[in-house]
């Protein structure tokens, strides 16, 4: 009789090299949908940053504009915040594109300091509500397209509480009825 040799056979050699194969594709599919993953929760980071700073500026454009400072143009393309709301300034207008919502301040001058776009989202579509009877002015901004499989929109909605007399005229006697902007594109 003839001695067993130590060592593998062909049968066991390509049973292991299979198995080594399932786990390196199974691994590196994981790998690349949590890189993925990553990549979107960081965009998320960034959008949310951009809606936060938006938010905040725009907050504070509105509590500084005096009574009857507010009110919507072009069909409600455009807010408009009238009125000296800090030093040299003589209004305020943001306006919402399908890409960003921009922030310019004019002088009295009719000259404009400053500019700044907030991007929240890639394409979008934009519109103002003044809501007279809550006392609110309301920004909402939805991502177009849906993610595809999505069923839910992303959105960001921006509430700015405001005094009573804020976008009328005369200070807050009369209507409260609401008046809602169109779309921003």
């Amino acid at each position: 009789m003839s001695a067993r040799r130590a060592g593998f056979t062909l049968i066991e050699m390509v049973a292991v090299m299979s198995i080594a194969g399932t786990v390196l594709a199974l691994s590196t599919g994981i790998m690349v949908m949590t890189l993925r993953s990553e990549r979107k929760m960081d965009e998320s980071r960034q959008h949310l940053s951009r809606c936060r700073a938006l938010a905040e500026q725009l907050r504070e454009d509105v509590h500084r504009t005096p009574p009857g400072g507010i009110r919507l143009e072009e069909a409600g393309q455009l807010l408009v915040l009238q009125g000296k709301a800090a030093e040299g300034e003589a209004k305020i207008e943001y306006r919402a594109t399908p890409q960003v919502v921009q922030r310019v301040e004019i002088s009295e001058a009719g000259e404009i300091t400053r500019r700044e776009a907030y991007r929240c989202f890639g394409e979008s579509e934009a519109n103002w509500e003044i809501l007279a009877e809550e006392r609110l002015l309301q920004l909402r901004i939805v991502a177009l397209p849906v993610p595809p499989g999505g069923s839910r929109e992303q959105s960001a909605v921006f509430p700015v509480i405001v005094g009573m007399g804020a976008w009328l005229p005369d200070g807050g006697s009369g209507q409260t009825a609401r008046n809602t902007g169109g779309n921003m594109q």
